[in-house]
């Protein structure tokens, strides 16, 4: 193992199942755990911060192990190298802006003396300086994930751990914090730990993303190679594909049928027998006329449900093979499509990605 690396292995058992996870992040890396609420991906900071002792396993921090079942090194959560940012921030409400970026230095025995230097480059970094006699109750959401991040770094600590860092903000702030958080963190350069419940803090956030489900790993990968191949129902509604399972029949000439319950799907492959299908919501073409295409795959069903994702709408059609489409604003207003609107879909066979 790398001395650098920052190494996750911890099983711990949970209410309904138990944690089992192995991983390693390196330095600058930020890696993002996604999954649904309860998947236990809380817990796997928690272990890594201290707060929370694992049943087995090991877990180090470069050279440093804070954690190991083998021979019972459980290091104090003080005493560990780790900044943590709290999905509501939880800054000291009495404290102001540069009392509460200097609080974990001070916690370590640094005097105020020693601890401006650092303080103010990290005001001045997070562009907070202006902030820094105000309190929390002052500050937007934005502002508050700021000085919780700076507090956070400013022990210089071997990995940074982030819970939900954007849940605490409405909409309209999200997506501008999101851009925001993802260009600090490529300046602090810090390896770092984020967990979510949304694909797009993910996408926008992760270089590398790991897929929990129940307590374990289910899928790892850049967001690039979890498109590609999501190779679950699960990692494909995280990620948006359409994806499905069947059975491509045996013999015939390219594009094979793939059989998935009562419909039929043709795409360019060479497996046979169970298969599962995916193709991204780009590759669908959406009409509300029954169109003239090359497109060997066509299905005819009412909109179910549309969906606004800031640029393009997402269109959930009920045909006899249930697909997604991305479409623009101006061919959504075009076709006057509304929920219950009769539309056609179309998908390339060579657009189609099979495997097994």
């Amino acid at each position: 193992m790398d001395a650098a690396l920052t190494h996750v292995c911890l099983r711990r058992a949970l209410r309904h199942f138990e944690l089992d996870v192995t991983f390693d992040v390196a330095p600058g890396e930020v890696v993002a755990v996604v999954g649904p609420s309860g998947a236990g991906k809380t817990s796997i900071l928690n272990c890594v911060a201290g707060l929370d002792s694992p049943d087995s396993g090991r877990i180090c921090l470069g050279t440093h192990t804070v954690y190991d079942a083998a021979t019972g090194v459980n290091v104090r959560p003080e005493a560990r190298e780790v900044g943590y940012v709290f999905q509501d921030y939880a800054l000291f409400p009495h404290l102001t802006v540069r009392r509460n970026v200097a609080y974990g230095l001070q916690a370590r025995g640094r005097s105020p003396a020693e601890c401006a230097p650092r303080v103010d480059t990290l005001l001045e970094l997070l562009r907070i300086r202006d902030l820094a006699e105000a309190y929390p109750a002052q500050l937007s959401g934005g502002e508050q994930q700021r000085v919780a991040l700076a507090r956070a770094v400013a022990i210089e600590p071997k990995v940074l751990l982030l819970d939900e860092p954007l849940a605490a903000l409405d909409t309209t702030s999200r997506k501008h914090v999101r851009r925001e958080l993802r260009q600090l963190l490529r300046q602090l350069g810090v390896a770092a730990i984020l967990v979510t419940h949304d694909y797009e803090d993910a996408l926008v956030l992760g270089r590398r993303i790991l897929v929990m489900e129940k307590g374990h790993v289910s899928r790892s990968g850049s967001h690039e190679e979890l498109l590609q191949h999501p190779r679950s129902r699960f990692v494909a509604d995280f990620t948006g594909v359409n994806y499905f399972e069947g059975t491509v029949e045996p013999g015939g000439d390219q594009p094979r049928q793939v059989r998935i319950g009562n419909a039929i799907l043709h795409a360019v492959t060479e497996l046979e027998g169970e298969v599962s299908v995916s193709f991204f919501p780009s590759d669908v073409t959406v009409s509300t006329e029954e169109p003239h295409t090359s497109a060997r795959n066509l299905f005819r069903g009412p909109v179910r449900e549309v969906a606004n994702l800031g640029g393009r709408l997402r269109v959930q059609v009920d045909a006899a093979l249930p697909v997604v489409a991305d479409i623009t604003p101006d061919a959504y207003g075009a076709l006057g499509l509304h929920e219950g609107t009769p539309v056609y879909v179309a998908i390339k066979a060579t657009s189609i990605r099979v495997s097994e």
